[in-house]
């Protein structure tokens, strides 16, 4: 990576000091956020690779942007980030990754005045706001409608089982209680475990049990959603397992090969540029050794849109941003199509598919 020279000019006027600082080549710093300890995802890895991939590219072409990485999982001190991006001259945000690890920064976050494209983050707690935050993924309550509709008109469950994982209870508690209500509303019995440590004999124990319901629910990254479903199919052979979105990566089909179940999960619609997509998949798996997930393929396309929108407003400033996109109704980025909502908040909605022969396949391309 090139370093930046920066020059700095120190003037004394009076008693007072003003300090210039210069950057010859002008060009953008963008601080990427993830978690890399990659203890129990590879999610923000995976990220970073990806942005690190689409920042080259748009280098390749015009050297226009520098990056550092920044892992969220050495700060014991929340505040200490803020100095850090402040100190370090940071002007752009890429990241965090999950919904969990924003809300743990939340507040930092927001109080810095440089925008933040969020890249796989769809906490509703940020939903309609105007603001310096900005994204491509649907809400949560958008997955929510989504998983809810796939339930009632697709999977037909009368009695649902919920699982959510404690390590990201922040998030997938409130995404659990959500569906609860939804499904209920709908006359649908519900029961909601939290789900501890995989390690924790007895939580496995627990998921080993056989149960009434017809299908279960299972909220969690790809890590631990595909053991989670292994555990419960073992004594729940007829029953019907949904996975939410965050789960879609090839590690969960590994996963749940020996299933015989039914086993779903929620998905982006089909690509906008299908070609062009597969062509990416294909590169990251052959050239760079990095297995395509939502991670990395909204971490990607985040990046360029950052670059569309500077080059768009010719600026990397908040407020500039914050005026051009709180007034996009739609962009069109590398692969798909987002829509937004005046707001900052993009999407596409999600689909239904399911796992066959080791391989997703559409059950219904559109479900909102």
């Amino acid at each position: 990576m090139k370093k930046t020279i920066v020059i700095v000019a120190v003037l004394v006027i009076g008693l007072g000091l003003i300090i210039l600082i210069y950057n010859p080549d002008n060009r953008t710093h963008i601080g990427i956020l993830g978690d890399y300890t990659t203890t129990t995802t590879t999610s923000s890895v995976d990220a970073f690779r990806a942005a690190e991939l689409a920042i080259n590219e748009l280098n390749s072409v015009n050297d226009k942007y520098y990056f550092t990485r920044y892992d969220l999982s050495s700060y014991s001190n929340n505040n200490k980030l803020v100095d850090d991006l402040e100190k370090d001259g940071v002007e752009v945000i890429v990241g965090p990754v999950t919904s969990s690890l924003f809300l743990s920064f939340e507040k930092q976050l927001k109080s810095l005045e440089i925008p933040i494209f969020l890249i796989a983050v769809s906490s509703d707690k940020i939903n309609g706001q105007v603001d310096n935050l900005f994204r491509l993924t649907d809400t949560t309550m958008t997955q929510v409608k989504a998983t809810i509709e796939a339930l009632d008109k697709h999977i037909k469950s009368e009695h649902l089982s919920i699982y959510y994982t404690e390590i990201n209870s922040g998030y997938s508690e409130p995404f659990a209680r959500d569906v609860e209500d939804e499904a209920r509303a709908l006359g649908i019995s519900v029961d909601v475990i939290e789900v501890g440590s995989l390690e924790d004999e007895l939580v496995r124990k627990q998921l080993l049990q056989s149960t009434e319901s017809d299908c279960s629910l299972i909220i969690a990254g790809a890590g631990q959603a595909g053991i989670i479903a292994q555990l419960i199919a073992t004594n729940n052979l007829d029953m019907n397992i949904l996975l939410t979105s965050w789960a879609k990566e090839d590690r969960t089909i590994e996963y749940t090969r020996t299933i015989e179940n039914n086993l779903y999960i929620l998905s982006s619609p089909p690509a906008y540029k299908t070609l062009e997509l597969e062509m990416f998949i294909s590169m990251l798996n052959d050239d760079e050794n990095l297995n395509y997930s939502n991670s990395a393929y909204y971490a990607y396309e985040v990046v360029y849109f950052v670059d569309s929108i500077i080059e768009e407003v010719n600026s990397n400033k908040a407020k500039d941003i914050i005026n051009y996109v709180n007034g996009l109704n739609r962009y069109s980025g590398r692969f798909n199509e987002f829509d937004f909502d005046g707001t900052g908040d993009g999407g596409r909605g999600y689909g239904l598919m399911k796992i066959v022969n080791g391989d997703y396949e559409y059950v219904v391309e559109k479900l909102n």
